[in-house]
């Protein structure tokens, strides 16, 4: 069940977050603000106690606030054994990793959207330095790329002037060609190409609901129809190689233990096959009774359809990296880029 004043403080976390606020200035923010930090929340609504607590009263700190960042129990995710217990001996608990929890996505209601989610996990990954004298990063921090060797571009100032530069040029020698774009002139064309993509989505709507879309997707089936025998093709040739690894080991060719590796072998390649052939199969219904051009990722950049100019916030939760060349062409990496370019192949 969602505890609705604890939800209230996950939400201006994650908005503060999307703003530009680092973790440490977030948590000092919910300090002035008293607001109760988990433990002492907990304490007041249980007989909750922290043996490790070294204050009189608990206050938020900056691992706090990453936690609840990385915590995909607000989108609704339940993530159950991260470790295991010795009953006869506790002190011997260990940790698990991560592909052994047990993970249930929609277990409860969500109180963070996913695409805000995704948006900060992104945020955590970058290096997004603040200014000295402000509060947020500049609006494209953190967010460029160099395209030559992918490392960050850092702002830097000479005199007047305002340009984007590949760290790694400025601090390893010889190690990249490097980029470097006027400040102004990015941030006026990432802004254009942002609106062009909105405007890319609206359009490829209004195209499906125009309708008149059934030879688009007889053809897209038929495409479909060739790449599953494709993948049943090379399954069954994996399932020859198999068959002909015990008469190989009867005749002396391979060992056993050879035998029983490539056997192994090739069975997880035969699961991913039969997995990626499922999705074939799963995808073709989806194409034939039209949920494909649904399309409910498109319903992230409708908000921002009457826009023309996008704030930090709208940045992160619309675009993962830009790419900067030398020759200073941008490549804009959006969100549910891979769901965009498929819908567009289709109504070609």
């Amino acid at each position: 069940m969602v505890d609705e004043p604890a939800a209230s403080v996950v939400r201006d976390i994650f908005l503060w977050r999307l703003e530009g606020l680092s973790a440490d200035k977030i948590a000092k923010r919910l300090n002035r603000m008293g607001v109760p930090s988990p433990t002492e929340y907990k304490q007041g609504i249980s007989n909750y106690t922290c043996h490790f607590q070294k204050r009189d009263k608990p206050v938020w700190f900056a691992r706090a606030v990453i936690r609840i960042l990385q915590n995909r129990v607000y989108i609704g995710t339940l993530e159950q054994g991260k470790s295991k217990t010795n009953p006869l001996y506790p002190e011997l608990t260990k940790q698990l990793p991560e592909s052994e929890w047990a993970v249930k996505e929609n277990a409860h209601e969500a109180i963070i959207s996913k695409e805000c989610f995704e948006a900060v996990g992104r945020l955590l990954k970058t290096d997004a330095r603040t200014p000295p004298d402000q509060d947020s990063p500049y609006l494209f921090s953190g967010l460029i790329r160099c395209a030559a060797c992918g490392n960050t571009l850092i702002r830097k100032t000479v005199g007047k002037y305002h340009y984007y530069c590949c760290s790694l040029a400025k601090t390893v020698k010889g190690g990249c060609i490097g980029c470097q774009i006027p400040v102004e002139a990015f941030d006026f064309r990432a802004q254009e190409m942002i609106r062009e993509r909105i405007e890319s989505v609206t359009a490829l709507l209004e195209q499906i609901a125009a309708g008149n879309l059934e030879d688009n997707l007889r053809k897209e089936t038929e495409r479909l129809r060739e790449a599953i025998q494709a993948e049943e093709a090379i399954i069954e040739r994996k399932q020859a190689v198999i068959r002909s690894l015990e008469p190989s080991m009867r005749d002396g060719i391979i060992t056993q233990k050879e035998a029983a590796e490539l056997c192994t072998d090739f069975e997880a390649e035969l699961t991913a096959l039969e997995q990626k052939r499922h999705g074939l199969l799963e995808h073709i219904r989806r194409v034939q009774d039209g949920t494909v051009l649904q399309c409910k990722w498109a319903e992230h950049f409708m908000p921002y359809a009457s826009q023309t100019t996008f704030s930090r916030k709208d940045i992160v939760m619309l675009v993962e990296t830009i790419f900067v060349n030398r020759d200073k062409h941008i490549e804009v990496c959006f969100v549910h880029e891979q769901e965009f370019q498929y819908i567009r192949k289709i109504l070609k």
